[in-house]
């Protein structure tokens, strides 16, 4: 009798190799989707962040100039002349021990957690106003991604500016 060799094929078509280059397909950009994902969960949460810190300081720098308003309008109210109103600016340090006066810029600094604002104001006589905002800045030397923002600027020089990250 004849031995009957049993031969084992594998009859690999196109078919199932078309199948497991699409499930390597799916599986890469599945895991694609998963680290882009990830990362902008992250960079999510670092704008929170930052964006919370922002209000907060603009809020407690807003109380403070509300402050300095009241003190300024009382100066105005009580002087006579412009020599006697910008005189009265000390009182204006009697706020807070952080104001610095200087000629008639008004200035002060506040920090909350990793961020940091400075404002400087300049006091005026006799206009609409008691005062004019010069700077408005804010900065974070926790978060990364440096950069600045002019937001609505009077002159080049003026204006509010939101300041990010580390630029030094």
């Amino acid at each position: 009798m004849k031995k009957r060799r049993i031969r084992i094929t594998m009859n690999i078509g196109i078919i199932s190799f078309m199948v497991i280059f699409i499930i390597l397909s799916l599986v890469t950009f599945a895991i694609l989707s998963i680290v882009s994902a990830k990362s902008n969960m992250r960079d999510a949460e670092s704008y929170a962040t930052h964006a919370s810190y922002y209000y907060t300081l603009d809020t407690m720098a807003n109380e403070e100039l509300e402050k300095i308003d009241t003190q300024l309008a009382a100066n105005a109210k009580n002087s006579t002349s412009a020599k006697d109103y910008f005189a009265q600016l000390s009182h204006v340090k009697a706020i807070n021990d952080n104001i610095t006066i200087k000629d008639h810029q008004i200035s002060y600094t506040l920090t909350y957690r990793e961020a940091k604002m400075d404002v400087t104001l300049t006091a005026l006589y006799n206009a609409k106003t008691y005062y004019k905002i010069d700077v408005w800045k804010t900065t974070s030397s926790a978060l990364g991604n440096s950069g600045q923002v002019n937001i609505y600027p009077d002159t080049e020089k003026s204006g509010t500016i939101e300041v990010w990250g580390s630029n030094e």
